[in-house]
């Protein structure tokens, strides 16, 4: 995701406090969301799901819709038990699109 897009969607999307003030409508800054979100999380580090809520309800009211989008956009992986978490390694230009 550009940086462009991620910081329109600050501009748009943050109170002065960087919470979420709405869900876009638009895909690509639901994306720039999502990839904004992400860079909470620090790389190697593995969390559990309700460090992962502690790391997002201070940004968002609605943190479980925040937390599915980041692993279904492939930016958080649950390991097989779905009890742990961690950021995905860095993502190809083919996924950003």
């Amino acid at each position: 995701m550009g940086e462009d897009r991620v910081s329109d969607f600050a501009r748009r999307y943050l109170d002065s406090q960087g919470r979420v003030t709405s869900i876009p409508a638009k895909r690509a800054m639901k994306e720039a969301l999502v990839a904004w979100a992400a860079r909470r999380f620090e790389p190697g580090r593995p969390y559990s799901e309700s460090q992962v809520n502690e790391v997002l309800a201070p940004v968002m009211e609605d943190y479980v819709w925040l937390r599915r989008m980041l692993v279904d956009g492939g930016y958080l992986i649950r390991d097989d038990r779905g009890t742990a978490y961690r950021l995905a390694g860095p993502r190809s230009e083919a996924a950003n699109r």
